[in-house]
């Protein structure tokens, strides 16, 4: 595939998990940062994303690295589902 997923997440986080079971079930290429130990980092991604809630999903470009925000894990799952529709998400 042409792209692969940047996900923000904490351990203790159920949807993040969920998210995580999805790329896994899927076969995506997937770079995993945690926040669990870094408040200030997470606190600065809901700034400039203005996305108040972990997980925090990205498309990311092979060629380019140019990322697309997908949103969190409903929106994620959204995204997979009209990617199995039509695969061109």
């Amino acid at each position: 595939m042409p792209f692969y997923f940047v996900v923000y997440a904490k351990t203790d986080c159920d949807y993040c998990l969920e998210a995580i079971n999805i790329l896994n079930e899927n076969g995506f290429d997937y770079v995993l940062t945690l926040l669990d130990k870094s408040p200030d980092y997470h606190h600065a991604l809901k700034l400039e994303h203005d996305w108040p809630t972990v997980p925090l999903i990205f498309k990311t470009n092979k060629q380019t690295h140019e990322n697309k925000m997908i949103g969190g894990c409903d929106d994620f799952k959204k995204w997979v589902s009209a990617f199995k529709s039509d695969g061109k998400c």
